[in-house]
C-alpha cells in the first residue's frame, strides 16, 4: 500500500484525454491499494445539482438506482463531507435516518459494504467535488488501514481532480448552458439507430465500459432515466444536430 509521494507528482503532469482513461486510472488506483471501489463526483458550484458528473468503479446498475432515487441530494455524506473540509469517515455519519438506511440497504444489496472515506474539495472559484473510496472489510480490520489510506488518498483525491480538469465541465455551470461531449453524443446517436451497447462500442472501438460510461452521464446532463428518454431530450434541445 506505499506509494511515494513523487510517483503521485509524476502522474499529475499529463490530464485525463478522457472519462475512460480517468476511470481507468481509478480501477488502477483499486488494485493498487486493495480498496473495493474509487469514486469521484463534480458537482459545481453550490453544491449537488441535477447536472453533478459522477465516475466510479461501482457496480453500473447500483450507480443507474443511486442516480434515478436521486440519492446524491440525500446522501448524509455530502452534507457532512462539506461541514469540515477534512476527510470523513463514514461510520461518523448518521445512518439512522431512513433515507440513510435505505441508501445502505441498496447498496448492500449490491454486495457494498457501505464504509469507506471521503475527501470534500472546493475550488478557488466555489466549485466543490468530493472524491471517495469504499472499502470491503469489518470495522477491526478497517481502524488498523484508515489513518494510512486517509494520508495517502488525501494527497491522490486532490491530484486526480487537478487532472481531470476540464473534462467534466460541460454541464456542470450554475448558467443554463447545456452541451454534450463528443462520445456522449455519438453514443446517442447510434442509440437513437438501436445500437447496442456491444454494437456501439464496436462502431466507436471503445470498451462497453466507456460506451456505458459515456451514456451515464449523458444521462446526467440531461436528467433522463433512460437512454430513449436522452435522446428525445437531447433532440428537443438540439444537442445532436
Amino acid at each position: 500500500m506505499k506509494l511515494k509521494p513523487f510517483d503521485i507528482f509524476e502522474e499529475v503532469r499529463t490530464p485525463f484525454a478522457s472519462l475512460e482513461e480517468a476511470h481507468d486510472y481509478m480501477a488502477d488506483l483499486r488494485r493498487r491499494f486493495g480498496v473495493a471501489n474509487v469514486s469521484y463526483w463534480k458537482l459545481g458550484r453550490g453544491g449537488t445539482s441535477g447536472r453533478a458528473g459522477w465516475i466510479s468503479t461501482y457496480d453500473e446498475e447500483w450507480m443507474r438506482r443511486y442516480r434515478m432515487s436521486g440519492y446524491f441530494t440525500v446522501d448524509p455524506v455530502f452534507k457532512h463531507a462539506f461541514s469540515r473540509m477534512l476527510p470523513l469517515d463514514w461510520d461518523e455519519v448518521n445512518s439512522t435516518t431512513p433515507k440513510a438506511r435505505e441508501i445502505c440497504t441498496g447498496a448492500e444489496r449490491f454486495g457494498i459494504i457501505p464504509r469507506g472515506m471521503s475527501f470534500p474539495i472546493v475550488d478557488p472559484d466555489g466549485a466543490r467535488a468530493l472524491f471517495s473510496i469504499n472499502v470491503d472489510m469489518d470495522e477491526k480490520d478497517w481502524k488498523g488501514v484508515r489513518g494510512e489510506l486517509a494520508q495517502l488518498f488525501h494527497l491522490i483525491a486532490h491530484y486526480f481532480h487537478l487532472r481531470i480538469g476540464e473534462t467534466f465541465h460541460t454541464g456542470m455551470t450554475d448558467n443554463d448552458g447545456l452541451e454534450l461531449s463528443m462520445r456522449e453524443k455519438q453514443v446517442l446517436l447510434l442509440a437513437a439507430e438501436g445500437k447496442t451497447a456491444g454494437e456501439t462500442a464496436k462502431e466507436l472501438k471503445l470498451s462497453e465500459s466507456a460506451v456505458r460510461l459515456y451514456t451515464s452521464n449523458a444521462l446526467q446532463k440531461l436528467g433522463a432515466t433512460n437512454k430513449t428518454q436522452a435522446v428525445a431530450i437531447a433532440f428537443r434541445k438540439g444537442l445532436l444536430d
